[in-house]
């Protein structure tokens, strides 16, 4: 695989999510300079590559075209790209209600569910699930931070109000009514493909 094959892969792959190319080099390989290093001509091993082109194919827009030039690899068992493919196969239900199910003890039964769904890419799950962690142990009636709220438009806040929307027990003083949750759960963002 070469350089220019990957700068090819990157580039369309942020026209097609409407990011920038540097961005997407950042999510599919981890490091902030990546994209640029390419630009100036900056070498890749193979492993590195394939590693770039899998979370590439595990992670592409859909209905955008994957380049000819580039033999794209199976989606991995549990990317977006294979899950959305499973997901039309099998016809199931919404993903907000795997995704914001209560157990028994009326807690979200499935954390790692409700962090699939809300985030823009498979690479990011477990810094969702990371947050959901921290919001439920600072943010829950009792907690540290009971009363207040975390910032606006960030990760804490997207899933303290999913949580508040499913009904979870541990935010009870915080609960909205009915009205209030079903506007909570059409807020969620919609992950039905893989975004960026």
């Amino acid at each position: 695989m070469l350089p220019n094959q990957i700068i090819q892969l990157i580039d369309l792959f942020a026209a097609a999510a409407g990011r920038e190319p540097g961005y997407v080099g950042k999510l599919l390989y981890g490091s902030g300079d990546f994209y640029a290093r390419l630009r100036r001509g900056a070498g890749i091993t193979l492993k590195h590559a394939a590693r770039v082109v899998q979370a590439a194919s595990d992670n592409w827009p859909a209905g955008a075209p994957w380049p000819q030039s580039i033999p794209r690899p199976q989606p991995s068992p549990d990317s977006p790209a294979a899950r959305e493919a499973e997901a039309a196969a099998a016809n199931r239900g919404s993903a907000d209600d795997e995704a914001l199910r209560l157990g028994a003890d009326g807690r979200l039964a499935d954390p790692r569910a409700l962090a699939r769904r809300m985030a823009p890419y498979e690479i990011q799950v477990q810094a969702y699930l990371d947050s959901y962690y921290h919001v439920v142990s600072a943010y829950h009636d009792g907690g540290a931070r009971a009363g207040k709220r975390p910032r606006r438009k960030s990760r804490a806040m997207e899933i303290l109000g999913a949580l508040i929307a499913a009904g979870d027990v541990r935010f009870a003083s915080r609960d909205p009514g009915p009205k209030g949750r079903a506007l909570l759960r059409s807020t969620l963002p919609a992950r039905t493909e893989p975004l960026l």
